[in-house]
């Protein structure tokens, strides 16, 4: 299960990306934590859920890969080696096929 501050995180950088600029979700973040202090009761949610304002806002601007770009590497390096082993499978078919029956008997 995937805890509260890493799932607040994953959304403020969705929101990031959903607006194209991590500088305006912080913005967002700074101005409802500021806001706590006075009778506003949405702004005592950003501090509800125990992840500290600051962590959330640092963490907008760290490069971190959202796991995207490694599963992507990962399809394109299983596709690359599975094209390859066919291939690999066509051009030498016979001496496989003959390389099995040998040691099939």
């Amino acid at each position: 299960m995937i805890s509260i501050p890493t799932y607040e995180r994953a959304c403020d950088r969705d929101a990031a990306r959903a607006v194209g600029r991590p500088s305006i979700v912080a913005s967002a973040i700074l101005s409802l934590a500021r806001a706590s202090g006075t009778h506003h009761a949405p702004a005592a949610a950003v501090l509800a859920a125990g992840c500290s304002v600051s962590d959330r806002v640092e963490s907008l601007f760290q490069q971190r890969g959202s796991g995207e770009t490694a599963a992507r590497k990962i399809v394109i390096f299983l596709l690359v080696a599975s094209t390859m082993a066919t291939a690999a499978c066509l051009l030498f078919a016979e001496a496989l096929h003959h390389t099995i029956e040998t040691i099939l008997g």
